[in-house]
């Protein structure tokens, strides 16, 4: 007998073309939503390559009635498995992203806790098929009890679906720090406390520049934050540190760090006068300096002025304009208290 292998394949490729195109075929005939599915469910089965099960969402059989409508309007020739994943499949998806969104972006502070849920299960619904997780909206995310402070935060905003979840994000986290809000707000509170309470928001918000200040920094900031709140406390979160970085946190973190330098305008000492040393002391306004009489803080800058480390074996006058540079209240006041003591006052 002859080997009929070689026609017996032949003839299974051209039985798999000829079911696949019947597929199409169906997908394109197809006139209710369960049966376009269906349809394109069976296509998947046949053809995988051009068209994955995976891209496929039972939530969108609407969707692709609707795409398949338009599409058939337009169909000129033999329409292809990749005619029908992108004119059909896709455009679906892509039209439900779309309205999910819109109906996202439509909350406002008045919407309900049960239609705020809706709408974010309606995009979780929609972006379920997809397999990269910058595409897909995941509702492990979302807390019941934060359903109306969503609503909130989304009035007013276009969001992508790339920033609702950054929203979300921030807003999640905030919930966890509204007792850092209490503590701050606390006429109880030391400043310790508010320290800590501080950066409790920096770490949620990753806010560097508080994180990063010396402990002793972060201290007297938070004494700073206490000094300067309002009679009815700091309003919200958002007060202290909102999302791009400014708030009462970063106002007396920069007023920290400008007083410091009025110290440190002192500058090289090697280089200062007694009346550029007593300019810098005047402006810089310690306490038990401002008291002094002018003889003494003349005294005082002098004291200052004598300032000295040792390089190599040699005494070699402080440079509070470089590596000397005070960093904190309390490192600036300590030479202040050091040369009010060693000039007798």
């Amino acid at each position: 007998m002859k080997d009929d292998e070689g026609t017996a394949t032949d003839k299974a490729d051209k039985i798999k073309d000829s079911q696949i195109k019947a597929a199409v075929f169906k997908v394109v005939e197809a006139s209710t939503q369960t049966s376009v599915y269906s349809a394109l469910t069976a296509l998947a089965a046949l053809d995988p390559d051009n068209l994955p099960a995976s891209s496929l969402n039972i939530y969108l059989k609407a969707e692709y009635l609707e795409a398949q409508k338009a599409y058939k309007d337009t169909i000129t020739g033999t329409p292809t498995v990749a005619d029908i994943a992108s004119n059909i499949v896709d455009e679906a998806a892509t039209q439900a992203l779309t309205a999910a969104l819109n109906e996202v972006n439509n909350l406002t502070k008045n919407s309900a806790a049960a239609d705020v849920k809706a709408a974010l299960q309606r995009l979780a619904n929609v972006t379920s098929h997809e397999t990269d997780d910058a595409d897909k909206f995941d509702m492990s995310i979302v807390k019941d009890a934060l359903l109306v402070k969503y609503a909130e935060e989304i009035e007013g905003k276009n969001l992508d679906l790339s920033a609702l979840k950054e929203l979300i994000a921030e807003v999640n986290a905030n919930s966890d720090i509204e007792g850092s809000l209490e503590t701050i707000n606390s006429k109880a509170s030391t400043a310790a406390d508010v320290k800590a309470a501080l950066l409790e928001i920096a770490l949620a918000k990753e806010f560097d520049d508080y994180i990063d200040a010396p402990s002793q920094v972060q201290l007297e900031v938070a004494q700073l934050v206490i000094d300067n709140r309002p009679a009815g406390g700091y309003a919200n979160l958002d007060a202290i540190l909102d999302g791009s970085g400014t708030g009462a946190l970063k106002d007396q973190l920069d007023a920290h760090a400008a007083r410091v330098q009025k110290f440190n305008n002192i500058g090289d000492l090697a280089n200062a006068t007694t009346s550029s040393v007593k300019a810098a002391l005047d402006d810089y306004k310690y306490a038990g300096y401002v008291s002094l009489t002018n003889t003494q803080k003349v005294a005082v800058a002098q004291e200052i002025l004598k300032l000295t480390k040792d390089v190599n074996g040699t005494a070699t006058p402080l440079d509070f304009s470089g590596d000397d540079a005070v960093k904190s209240f309390k490192e600036a006041d300590d030479y202040i208290k050091a040369a009010i003591a060693a000039a007798g006052f």
